[in-house]
């Protein structure tokens, strides 16, 4: 059940305006779209790419050099070449829970580090928490 789950359109995912895979519980099909469970793949040293994931948030690097980063959130930063094709990216942003939050061929922005770790809301969020407390 869980590998054909996805949670594409949740406020912690920035969509790539890929469409998301059929949700099929039965014929699994490893799938980087964001809301998707990580795609899995063996490494040439026979560890498990889930095995080099951080138990906090995970840029996976599948092509070129590791950008620096000045995060506001704990990132471990995985340097895995040959992984482009599988994740359909240069960068993906992977979730303690081992779902992808966002990929993209440039460095992910304050932006989207705010968004996937919930730190930051939608435009309007603010605006809409306080007129539903008052």
């Amino acid at each position: 059940m869980v590998k054909g789950y996805h949670y594409s359109g949740s406020p912690i995912v920035v969509d790539d305006g890929s469409a998301p895979p059929p949700r099929d519980f039965q014929n699994y099909v490893p799938s980087a779209h964001p809301g998707c469970i990580a795609p899995h793949a063996w490494l040439a040293d026979g560890s498990s790419l889930y095995d080099h994931f951080g138990r906090d948030f995970t840029l996976l690097v599948t092509e070129g050099a590791a950008p620096a980063l000045d995060a506001s959130i704990p990132l471990k930063v995985v340097k895995q070449p040959g992984l482009r094709e599988l994740y359909g990216a240069r960068y993906a942003l992977v979730r303690p829970d081992q779902h992808v939050a966002w990929r993209g061929d440039e460095p992910p922005s304050d932006a989207v580090l705010g968004r996937i770790s919930g730190l930051a809301g939608e435009p309007g969020d603010r605006e809409r928490r306080t007129v539903l407390r008052a």
